[in-house]
């Protein structure tokens, strides 16, 4: 697999929830006393900036806890019978559950996202969830990016910028991807359109199942399992992936000591293995413990051991 981490944007991204938070924007307006906005204008605030400033730039004069009390009160109103997914979303969420890690980052606060995923009835897929009550900073600032980070390191799980991709619909997340490091997609079945983005991501999603594709999931390949693994007949590019997979279905299997044959050659395959090994040492998907060249007579450094818990 090309990712072990797919991070998500929440509205115009899984969600199509422009309906409810328009509809509960312009409640709010009106109950300050000023005129609706047309729902074209008020989708491009989504997610965008805070929609207490939102509000202001609009010329309501009140402070940011009195707007954001009228605008949840209205929001629940709305929140399960004018949200939805986008179509394909839910398939997608179910290839990717279970094989690679899922989290959720988004600049809505707490409950307004509690309240949407039960809606729609997704909220079992995610890892972890970021919202806006989780940090100080909000995307594009990185802050949610390491918050997520942490949270997967005090489980064992040890991930890599390499390792992480952010899917979004705003220019917000493609910036937010940038300052984080990381690779990006751009749903383009959102809110925003291509052209509105601040930066070229690093693909773009024409629909959901396209993910799928990028993050190699139908492309695992299937390996027999035994304390050994040739890597000869891998491309180097697959080799990560083989490895990780193969890790986790010997520690299924229990085995403690396995042997990755990698070659001499050029030492390029040797490097890559050593590489990775060092970098999922001590994780408790993979049960790492450590690693060496095996011993001149059993090949030398053209096949690496691996202790395991």
């Amino acid at each position: 697999m090309k990712y072990m981490l797919n991070i998500f944007d929440l509205d115009g991204t899984l969600v199509d929830s422009e309906q409810a938070i328009c509809k509960a924007f312009n409640d709010t307006l009106l109950h300050f006393g000023k005129q609706p906005i047309a729902d074209s204008v008020c989708k491009k605030y989504i997610g965008y900036i805070p929609f207490p400033e939102a509000i202001k730039n609009l010329g309501v004069d009140k402070n940011e806890k009195d707007i954001m009390e009228t605008y949840r009160y209205y929001y629940f109103q709305y929140a399960e019978k004018y949200q939805k997914l986008f179509d394909g979303i839910k398939e997608m969420l179910e290839e990717l559950k279970g094989k690679i890690l899922i989290s959720l980052v988004t600049n809505k606060g707490r409950d307004g996202t509690k309240i949407t995923l039960q809606a729609i009835g997704i909220e079992g897929f995610f890892d972890y969830i970021v919202t806006e009550n989780d940090v100080k900073s909000i995307k594009p600032h990185r802050e949610p990016y390491d918050k997520i980070i942490e949270l997967y390191k005090k489980e064992g799980k040890s991930l890599v910028p390499e390792d992480i991709l952010m899917i979004g619909d705003s220019p917000l997340d493609i910036d937010f991807a940038r300052n984080a490091g990381i690779d990006s997609a751009f749903a383009s079945w959102g809110f925003f359109e291509e052209k509105e983005l601040h930066q070229a991501p690093t693909y773009i999603l024409k629909k959901p199942s396209d993910l799928i594709d990028i993050d190699g999931i139908r492309d695992v390949i299937k390996l027999e399992i035994s304390p050994e693994l040739d890597l000869h007949t891998f491309l180097p590019e697959d080799i990560p992936s083989a490895v990780l997979e193969y890790l986790k279905l010997v520690k299924e299997k229990g085995y403690k000591t396995i042997r990755i044959i990698h070659g001499k050659g050029k030492g390029i395959q040797r490097n890559i293995v050593h590489s990775l090994l060092s970098r999922i040492k001590g994780a408790s998907d993979y049960s790492v413990i450590s690693f060496y060249d095996t011993p001149s007579y059993l090949g030398g450094k053209g096949a690496t051991v691996v202790k395991l818990e």
